[in-house]
């Protein structure tokens, strides 16, 4: 009867393993195609490589999510029309940090050849960061951590050797807003200034 039970057991718990597995690879294959998509915009026949990167930013992360978390505190006494002219400064602004940092390794032939998906970590609520590593010219770990939204993934935040962009981005609003004496409206308009 025990072992009856046990079987059982396993039984029950196969689709829950199957859907991890299934729910691993989609990781995989975005991240993977996520680099692919990141190497084309530094192609060189690529005609608007800045809109192509703000087009990729909005195709690929979890803009809302990202806009809430680095305004931080500071978007509970924001007006409406400062979170909205903040949400449109800040994928330029992201992309203005973040490429310098990442592009240098897409810049090559066949960089993204050289990304391997190591693992896929469950995190809370049902996010994923997705481990890899970059062999070129030089070597670094790349990790991107996921997020499901309806059935597909966005980007909350990438790890470039250990240091994440998304709390990077965080700190420097926050030190920009101090600049400003908490002046959002001044803030804002030095934000616009530096995209």
């Amino acid at each position: 009867m025990r072992a009856y039970f046990l079987a059982l057991l396993l039984l029950l718990n196969i689709p829950s393993y199957a859907a991890a597995d299934s729910a691993n690879e989609q990781a995989k294959d975005f991240v993977t195609q996520l680099f692919q998509d990141f190497q084309e915009i530094y192609n060189p026949t690529e005609a608007n490589p800045k809109q192509a990167l703000l087009d990729y930013y909005q195709q690929h992360f979890d803009h809302e999510l990202i806009a809430r978390f680095v305004l931080g505190g500071y978007g509970r006494r924001a007006s409406e029309q400062q979170r909205t002219r903040f949400s449109e400064l800040l994928p330029q602004f992201i992309l203005a940090q973040i490429s310098p940092q990442i592009g240098p390794y897409f810049a090559e032939d066949s960089a993204s050849n050289n990304i391997t998906v190591l693992a896929v970590q469950p995190m809370k609520k049902q996010h994923m960061m997705v481990q890899t590593a970059y062999k070129g010219a030089k070597s670094i770990e790349i990790n991107v951590r996921l997020r499901p939204i309806n059935n597909t993934l966005k980007v909350l935040d990438v790890q470039v050797a250990g240091i994440s962009m998304l709390l990077a981005q965080r700190d420097l609003i926050a030190s920009m807003i101090k600049q400003n004496s908490g002046d959002l409206d001044a803030f804002l308009e030095q934000l616009a200034q530096k995209v």
